[in-house]
């Protein structure tokens, strides 16, 4: 019993720095902030004197190399273990090395890896699709026959890993993206009315850089979530081998974590076809309002949160369903991320005129401060560390309301609560 007691406790202390390292990596915004997590968590899951962790996508690739409780990393970094690395990935099976054979491997010498204190190497290479890869190198000063938990702990680790890397180049490809943009955009408004040959071109790369940046979007946001399946596989695992109440615990917070990023990830997809073409119906409000009410049921009793709908519908409204579904929803989850502890309450107001349809969701809970309205609809703006969401909420509302040619203004008092207005033209 006592073997079995100390086992399950190791297990559930894997578990809980596999929780931490979740967290961390999912609010990290740069290469540091993904250094900081590994190093912390990393050594508490599996046993290693170096580790090395190579991710490429495309043209882009990292390095992240660890040793004595320090990190560094390298973009597009070819040493002397690069070649090595392709020739494992290329073999596409688990390596496992022993001193002897470390040293008879020229691209280990004078690394770290011929460190004098190493007598194994473990190897894992990973792939994804044709275009992004990685591979996973563990030294040992100590011979460690890994276990299938050992396997599910590195395979989970690089998957992750590999999900915020994706993320993270992403989001520099977008900056580098709306650069160009904004570069070319410069020059159409610099170039004189005759020359329209050069102006009809530079429209047509600003068309086909804006399709390219959704298509983007689209596929490296549902690229995304194929390793949460991974890690919801290593959670249930755990909850069928472990009867520890804060192991199921800490299981449950690994799983909100995993359901925060699909969040995350949905609202990728929705900027994606921000700029597609609007095919419009009648809008049934009370339908999309039922709806956005079911999905929160259990916030909203949770935080014991009194939800209205004022609905003032008449005449009908023709516009696209799924964007004003999406709007109304970021915007009422954002109401609940903020509410207020006392007496909350979050409206949703509409009403039709015979030239627009007004949108309006209030509640009282913590306000906005002034200096910070101006930002609140950029990309992964968050106003302090502490907020909750991903930063990509407001962001998505404000990206559909363009879509819809409409307005959206907010109004915010701290301690006071929040009115967010959309203005839509029929």
């Amino acid at each position: 019993m006592s073997s079995i007691s100390l086992e399950e406790k190791s297990l559930r202390l894997r578990y809980e720095a596999f929780s931490n390292l979740a967290n961390e990596v999912n609010k990290a915004q740069n290469w540091k902030e993904v250094g900081k997590a590994i190093t912390a968590h990393l050594k508490f899951m599996v046993d290693f004197f170096a580790f090395r962790f190579t991710y490429a996508q495309n043209i882009d690739k990292i390095t992240y190399q660890i040793f004595r409780g320090n990190y560094q990393y390298w973009l597009n970094l070819a040493d002397e273990i690069t070649p090595f690395e392709s020739e494992c990935s290329n073999r596409g099976i688990p390596i496992k090395l022993d001193k002897n054979e470390i040293s008879g491997i020229a691209n280990f010498q004078n690394t770290l890896f011929a460190h004098e204190r190493i007598n194994e190497i473990f190897i894992l290479p990973l792939f994804f699709h044709a275009n992004e890869n990685a591979i996973l190198i563990a030294a040992n000063k100590n011979f460690i026959e890994y276990s299938e938990i050992d396997f599910r702990f590195f395979r989970s680790v690089a998957e992750l890993l590999s999900t915020k890397i994706s993320q993270i180049f992403l989001a520099d490809n977008l900056a580098k993206k709306n650069q160009e943009l904004a570069e070319a955009n410069e020059e159409i408004t610099q170039i004189n009315a005759n020359l329209e040959k050069i102006v009809a071109e530079r429209t047509f790369k600003l068309k086909e850089a804006n399709k390219e940046l959704n298509t983007l979007f689209y596929r490296t946001s549902h690229d995304f979530r194929r390793p949460l399946t991974s890690i919801l596989g290593l959670v249930k695992l755990a909850q069928m081998s472990i009867k520890d109440e804060m192991a199921l615990e800490l299981f449950k917070k690994t799983a909100n974590t995993v359901q925060e990023l699909e969040k995350m990830l949905l609202k990728l997809q929705s900027i994606s076809t921000s700029d597609e073409v609007i095919i419009t119906e009648v809008v049934d409000f009370r339908k999309i309002i039922d709806s956005v009410r079911y999905k929160f049921t259990h916030l909203l009793s949770q935080k014991n949160i009194r939800f209205e709908f004022i609905n003032n519908t008449q005449p009908t409204f023709y516009s696209n369903p799924t964007d004003l579904s999406v709007i109304i929803e970021n915007l009422v989850e954002n109401a609940i991320y903020f509410s207020s502890s006392k007496d909350p309450f979050i409206r949703v107001n509409i009403s039709i005129s015979e030239k627009y349809t007004l949108i309006e969701v209030e509640d009282n809970g913590q306000g906005i401060e002034e200096n910070l309205k101006k930002n609140i609809f950029e990309m992964y703006f968050r106003a302090n560390e502490n907020s909750k969401g991903n930063g990509l909420g407001l962001y998505v509302v404000r990206k559909l309301v363009q879509k819809l040619s409409g307005k959206i203004y907010v109004e915010s008092e701290v301690n006071k609560g929040s009115k967010f207005a959309i203005l839509l033209p029929h």
